[in-house]
């Protein structure tokens, strides 16, 4: 597996689980291949060599039947435990009808220190398993040399075969922080911004549109997002910024506690949301006429990190 398929790396602490535990839904094997839906994500160079080319779709057919098969049969590899766990790309997220998630992708087992040949200090990394991360963080031994090869072919063949490629890792599952200005006392106003698991920043004004509801909103974003380059490119990492997509954000609270009170008029209100992985709004918290708070440290923790990178 190549050095460059290594965009996103994770420090994760390992939690155990038990396979056969429906109730928690920890392992893939719970579910037929019928029930999931499988996306497959991909970075390859571009023909000039230098420009990245993203690519994610859901795959189907005999390429998904082949990969569940595959994915079902690491379960019952030796079980590893222990280093740092580096989720590369070509990776692929099954979920569920319940929205369970598990992103599976075969990685380097852990890494050590290292001196080249001119006596430089190095990294080595020491050989490959199988991650999965869903409920809970877990790897495995390979079924066979082979098997990350043929993984990593499967989805790439499929995507590039099947997707057309974009400049960036755009999707309503990539979009992890929106921040919405508005204001209705002098006329209208209704200014978004928001940053997206690369760590890119995109800003719009939709003053001009009528969005009678939060779906309606993030429908808009959508479609910005898909149709328009950044406002400004790696305003923070994207290593850290997809952790937080897959694991702080699912940490909130959703029924904490959400205090407001009024404090004036026609100031407008300035809201802060985080975005779940299938794309709902989570308020951490608003300011303006009013102020709300949602009462949970994994928000606090958010709004935080959001306020030192903006």
């Amino acid at each position: 597996m190549k050095m460059r398929a290594f965009f996103t790396a994770v420090l994760l602490l390992i939690s155990g689980c038990t396979p056969t535990s429906k109730a928690s839904h920890s392992t893939v094997c719970e579910f037929g291949v019928e029930e999931l839906t499988l996306t497959g994500y991909c970075t390859e160079y571009g023909g000039d060599g230098n420009d990245l080319l993203y690519y994610s779709g859901e795959i189907t057919g005999d390429t998904a039947v082949e990969l569940y098969g595959l994915i079902t049969e690491q379960y019952s590899q030796t079980e590893l435990h222990g280093g740092n766990h580096l989720k590369c790309e070509p990776y692929l997220t099954l979920t569920a009808p319940d929205g369970t998630e598990f992103t599976c992708c075969y990685t380097w087992d852990s890494e050590e220190d290292i001196v080249d040949d001119l006596g430089e200090p190095g990294t080595a990394f020491v050989g490959e398993c199988f991650l999965v991360v869903g409920r809970n963080l877990r790897k495995f031994a390979p079924m066979s040399d082979d098997a990350g090869k043929r993984f990593s072919q499967l989805i790439t063949d499929y995507l590039t075969e099947n997707y057309t490629p974009s400049k960036k890792k755009a999707g309503t599952e990539n979009i992890v922080f929106v921040e919405r200005r508005t204001n209705y006392a002098w006329g209208k106003t209704d200014n978004v911004c928001f940053i997206d698991s690369c760590g890119n920043l995109y800003s719009f004004d939709l003053s001009d549109r009528t969005l009678g509801s939060e779906r309606e909103f993030f429908e808009a974003l959508t479609e910005l997002y898909a149709e328009n380059e950044p406002t400004l490119y790696d305003i923070c990492d994207s290593e850290r910024m997809r952790e937080i997509l897959t694991v702080d954000i699912p940490e909130i609270d959703l029924s904490a506690e959400v205090t407001e009170r009024s404090v004036g008029a026609d100031m407008g209100q300035r809201t802060l949301y985080a975005v779940t992985g299938d794309g709902r709004l989570i308020m951490l918290r608003s300011e303006g006429d009013w102020i709300r708070t949602r009462n949970d440290p994994a928000a606090e923790r958010l709004c935080a990190f959001y306020d030192m990178i903006r």
